[in-house]
């Protein structure tokens, strides 16, 4: 599985995802840093990627 980690989560997880096999990325390595929502999550689905994220107000994102 392919993932992108939002910025609000622990970066560490990066490389737990990576042990188990996973393809995993995260918001801030793309520099996106504190890019709008609607930016992250284009990104994410430009890439083929499931975005993990804390971020409560992420799915009013329309498309």
């Amino acid at each position: 599985m392919k993932f992108k980690l939002d910025e609000n989560l622990p970066v560490e997880l990066v490389a737990d995802l990576r042990a188990l096999g996973h393809d995993a990325d995260t918001v801030a390595g793309e520099g996106l840093a504190g890019a709008p929502d609607p930016i992250v999550v284009d990104a994410a689905c430009a890439a083929g990627r499931i975005l993990f994220t804390l971020d409560k107000g992420i799915c009013s994102v329309r498309q």
